[in-house]
């Protein structure tokens, strides 16, 4: 059993070309091929997929994250003398996702953004601005269209569902 599941992981592995640098991540995550995450702080049960950049980012429980994603970043300082990465200092803010996040293909969330619990980011966008709790947004720049639920139900989720994503599972005793 246990050579199965070595194999089993080794194969996944060979699979995968990712590069992780100073991330933590729950093994419960799932992370297509050619994803590479700096400085991030991945929750449990989130799904990133291929080709997606994560740059200084928080990410919450229970997020989806499509293909071609990219999220934070570094702005040059332009009013160095010089732009290059090399010569100068980049600065790079700290992104944050809520919990229940999903992000459509081929999104770019600014860096320094704070997405709310629930939000739903369509294809394609460009955020530059936070998103509201369980704000459906899309477009470039990304614009409100509408939530996803009604104020009393937005209360309703936030006081009795969404402490359930931060709950720790409890633990599996072998018998």
């Amino acid at each position: 059993m246990l050579r199965q599941f070595i194999k089993f992981c080794i194969s996944v592995l060979k699979k995968m070309t990712f590069s992780f640098r100073k991330t933590n991540f729950h093994i419960s995550s799932y992370f297509g091929k050619n994803v590479l995450a700096n400085h991030c702080n991945v929750g449990r049960y989130n799904y990133i997929a291929c080709n997606c950049v994560l740059n200084n980012v928080d990410i919450g429980n229970y997020c989806s994250i499509g293909p071609a994603v990219q999220i934070g970043g570094m702005e040059h300082p332009y009013w160095e003398i010089s732009t290059s990465a090399w010569l100068g200092r980049c600065i790079s803010k700290r992104t944050l996702l809520g919990d229940d996040v999903w992000i459509g293909a081929g999104s770019i969330i600014k860096q320094g953004i704070t997405i709310g619990n629930g939000a739903v980011i369509g294809a394609n966008s460009f955020v530059n601005k936070d998103v509201p709790p369980y704000a459906i947004v899309f477009g470039s720049p990304a614009k409100v269209w509408k939530y996803r639920f009604k104020e009393e139900k937005k209360e309703y989720i936030e006081e009795n569902i969404v402490p359930l994503y931060t709950c720790t599972p409890p633990p599996i005793v072998a018998a």
